[in-house]
């Protein structure tokens, strides 16, 4: 079966798996986290190891985030933040879920 786009992938995984949309959700977030790690990294001109030294965390575990194998906890989220004088914002932003 040829699928005419996107939408079309997607609503045959809805099909398939009653989670697909929390799953979803859950790795844009997680891809979201990896991005700002790894942004605010580079803007610091920092490698990886030189991150990991600064926030008090393995050189492993800064790569695993920034690539999105690990979800981030709030706590090295606060721990990054606190470290290269940040804040960390929070914000829930309402979806369309009239798509479902």
């Amino acid at each position: 079966m040829k699928l005419k786009s996107i939408d079309d992938y997607a609503d045959d995984l809805r099909q398939e798996d009653p989670n697909f949309d929390a799953k979803l959700a859950d790795a844009e977030m997680n891809l979201k986290i990896a991005m700002g790690v790894k942004n605010l990294r580079a803007e610091l001109g920092l490698t990886q190891k030189q991150f990991a030294e600064l926030v008090g965390k393995s050189t492993s575990t800064i790569a695993r985030i920034e690539t999105g194998f690990d979800k981030a906890s709030s706590q090295t989220l606060i721990d990054i933040a606190i470290k290269t004088h940040r804040t960390l914002n929070v914000q829930f932003d309402r979806i369309d879920v009239s798509m479902n």
